[in-house]
C-alpha cells in the first residue's frame, strides 16, 4: 500500500516558531546504535535543503526507553525495505519520546518520505500515532534542538535561509490527520476539525485510500451525507453503509464467538484490525468474552492484530493482562493465560499506551484499563466484563474448535 500524505500545510516561517536554543546539534543515536539493516544503495544529494517534512509513524507503538525505540524503528525499516521495496528507511531522522534522535538516511542521503520533496528536503518522523496528541515535551525539545542545528550555520547546515517548515501528516500505515500538530508549529489548533477538513480534502481529490481507512478506523460517520465531484469517489462513498455493515458484522461475530460467521465475511485481513465507533478491535472483543478460538483465528488472518490497538494505544496484551490479573485474583486454576498466550504469538511486551503504561502494568490494575461501551456514557472495566462474560464462555462450541484446528492445520501445510 502506497504512502498517503493525510495533509499538506504551509506554514509559518520555521524561525518564528522555535524556541531559542544553544548553538550546536544534539547528540544522535547512530545506525548502528539503533540496530539498523545496511542500506540497498545509497543517493547522495545537495546538502543545501529548503524544506523540512514533519512525519510521524501513524502506528500506535510508542516508547520511552532506548531500547522500545530502537525496536519499533526496526520495524518501520523492516515496512519500507521489506513491503515497500525501499532501499532503506525512508526517513532522514527519528524521534523517540525517549528523547533521543535516531539516524535513518542522514544528512545528505536523499529520502523516501515525501513524493516530489525527496530530493530537497530532511524529513522527520516521530516514532508513534500523534493524531490525537502532541509527542511527550522531551521529543518536541528534541525535534526544537534537531531543527536548530539545521538552520544554524554549520558544516552541516541543511535548511536553507528561507526556513521554510512544511508539515506533511504522513502515514508508515494508515493513519489521520491530527488537531495536534498546531501547537508543535504555533498554528492555533482547531481541535475536532482536523479530520473532518482531511477527509473534505481527499473528497476533493479523490484520495479513496485514506478514506477507506476512514471507515476502517470507526470513522465512517464522517462520510454520511457527503458527496464528490468526482464519479470514483461517489460510487466509493455509495460503498461505505455496505462497508460498515460489514465491519459490524465482524465485531458482532468476534464477541459473540461465532467463527463460523466470521470466517465467512472476514475476506479482507484488514477487517481483522478494524475498529468500531468506540475504538476497540474485534480480538479485544473476543478476549474480554473468552472466545480463544476466535482470537486464534484473528490472528491467523492478520499478525498485525497483535499491534492492534484501541483510541488510548491499548493492545491486546494490555488487555491480556488486565484479565489475567482478573482470573489470578478470582482464583483461576485453569492455568490459561492470556498474556503468555499472547507473548507466545509475538506480541511485543514494551509497547506503552498512552498513558505511558506497559502491558503488565494492568495485570495488577486492572481495574485502569476501561472499555468504553458504544453508547453508554459509562466505561467498564475488563474486570466487570469478565465476571459477567467468561462463566458463559468458558466452553466453546465443538464445532468451532474444529474448525479452528483445520485452519492451523491448512497454515502448518502451506508453510
Amino acid at each position: 500500500m502506497n504512502l498517503l500524505v493525510v495533509i499538506v500545510v504551509h506554514l509559518l516561517a520555521l524561525a518564528a516558531a522555535l524556541p531559542t536554543l544553544p548553538a550546536g546539534c544534539p547528540s544522535i543515536v547512530s545506525r548502528d546504535e539503533w540496530g539498523a539493516r545496511s542500506s540497498r544503495q545509497i543517493t547522495r544529494r545537495n546538502p543545501l535543503s529548503p524544506f523540512l517534512m514533519v512525519h510521524h509513524g501513524g502506528i500506535r507503538s510508542y516508547c520511552t526507553t532506548k531500547e522500545a525505540c530502537s525496536r519499533i524503528i526496526r520495524s518501520y525499516q523492516d515496512l519500507h525495505m521489506d513491503d515497500r521495496g525501499w532501499d532503506d528507511i525512508g526517513y532522514s531522522f527519528l524521534i523517540g519520546e525517549d528523547g533521543n534522535i535516531y539516524e535513518g538516511r542522514g544528512w545528505d542521503r536523499i529520502g523516501a518520505h515525501a513524493i516530489k520533496y525527496n530530493t530537497n528536503s530532511i524529513g522527520v518522523c516521530f516514532v508513534g500515532d500523534f493524531t490525537d496528541r502532541l509527542p511527550k515535551d522531551v521529543a518536541l525539545q528534541a525535534f526544537y534542538k534537531l531543527v536548530s542545528c539545521s538552520t544554524a550555520d554549520h558544516s552541516r547546515r541543511c535548511i536553507t535561509t528561507e526556513n521554510k517548515l512544511i508539515s506533511f501528516l504522513f502515514q508508515v500505515v494508515p493513519c489521520f490527520c491530527g488537531a495536534c500538530w498546531g501547537p508543535l508549529v504555533k498554528i492555533p489548533p482547531r481541535p475536532g476539525h482536523a479530520l473532518e477538513e482531511a477527509v473534505s480534502l481527499w473528497l476533493e481529490v479523490g484520495n479513496l485510500a485514506p478514506l477507506e481507512h476512514a471507515v476502517l478506523n470507526g470513522y465512517g460517520q464522517l462520510l454520511e451525507g457527503r458527496t464528490s465531484r468526482l464519479p470514483k469517489v461517489n460510487v466509493f462513498l455509495k460503498k461505505v453503509p455496505r462497508y460498515q455493515g460489514r465491519i459490524a458484522r465482524v465485531h458482532e461475530a468476534a464477541a459473540t464467538g461465532d467463527l463460523t460467521t466470521l470466517a465467512m465475511i472476514l475476506e479482507k485481513p484488514e477487517l481483522a484490525t478494524s475498529r468500531d465507533d468506540a475504538g476497540s478491535t474485534p480480538v479485544q472483543k473476543a478476549m474480554l468474552a473468552n472466545h480463544i478460538a476466535i482470537v486464534r483465528y484473528l490472528l491467523h488472518k492478520s499478525p498485525r492484530c497483535l499491534s492492534a490497538t484501541d483510541r488510548m494505544g491499548r493492545t491486546p496484551l494490555h488487555y491480556a493482562a488486565a484479565l489475567d490479573g482478573v482470573t489470578q485474583g478470582g482464583g483461576d486454576t485453569s492455568g490459561f493465560s492470556w498474556y503468555q498466550f499472547l507473548v507466545d504469538e509475538g506480541a511485543p511486551e514494551d509497547v506503552e499506551d498512552l498513558l505511558g503504561r506497559a502491558p503488565i502494568f494492568y495485570q495488577e490494575f486492572c481495574e485502569e484499563l476501561l472499555l468504553h461501551s458504544k453508547g453508554s456514557p459509562e466505561s467498564e472495566s475488563p474486570c466487570a466484563v469478565l465476571s459477567r462474560c467468561s462463566s458463559a464462555s468458558e466452553k466453546e462450541d465443538k464445532n468451532q474448535l474444529s474448525f479452528q484446528v483445520t485452519i492451523r492445520i491448512g497454515e502448518f501445510d502451506s508453510d
